[in-house]
């Protein structure tokens, strides 16, 4: 992608320092709507995934996340599944 947004840069960052916890918390930084087009994703779908069935999404693109932010896939499973477990915490109570 050669006029890659700004922002990414700033998720890759922030990411990397330990600032963002759960996956949701990257669209505090970049729309989901830029982010959804760069993947070539249905904006309500994207939306639905980040904030109502995270544990829905495919391991082939949550690895097209990690490359587009440039970050280890490994550490974007992380933060889908720490959003996963806060999520269910939540149902339970």
């Amino acid at each position: 992608m050669v006029n890659k947004d700004k922002r990414y840069l700033t998720v890759q960052k922030l990411m990397q320092a330990g600032h963002i916890k759960y996956f949701e918390d990257i669209f505090l930084h970049i729309s989901r709507t830029r982010v959804a087009k760069d993947i070539g994703f249905n904006n309500d779908r994207m939306k639905n995934l980040i904030f109502n069935e995270v544990e829905g999404w495919v391991v082939r693109d949550l690895y097209r996340l990690a490359q587009l932010f440039e970050v280890e896939e490994a550490s974007m499973l992380q933060l889908v599944n720490e959003q996963y477990l806060r999520d269910r915490k939540k149902k339970k109570k």
